[in-house]
């Protein structure tokens, strides 16, 4: 169990390349994520898919939603400790549920 949650941090570089890997095996362009999100432009997807930031919390669901994944699925993080975390923890909410 993680115990110093000031440590745990997602991997933005690994995420953004999975964002785009799944956005590419839905069939779907950088112009339908950013219509589907309400986005005023496409600069926001590019820099996530580029890793340079994260999506807000909102949009990192809603991008789960649209690739049929889970946020466990979609997000990469530093080191493996955090990812069994993070991946026990969606299974016992989605259990609970």
């Amino acid at each position: 169990m993680i115990t110093d949650f000031n440590a745990l941090s997602i991997d933005p570089v690994k995420t953004g390349q999975k964002m785009k890997m799944f956005r590419k095996q839905k069939g779907l362009s950088v112009k339908d994520i950013t219509d589907a999100l309400g986005l005023r432009a496409p600069q926001s997807v590019y820099k996530w898919e580029r890793g340079d930031c994260l999506p807000r919390i909102d949009n990192f669901f809603a991008l789960c939603c649209l690739y049929e994944v889970s946020p466990t699925e979609l997000c990469c993080f530093y080191n493996n400790e955090q990812a069994d975390y993070f991946r026990n923890f969606f299974l016992v909410t989605k259990k609970a549920s």
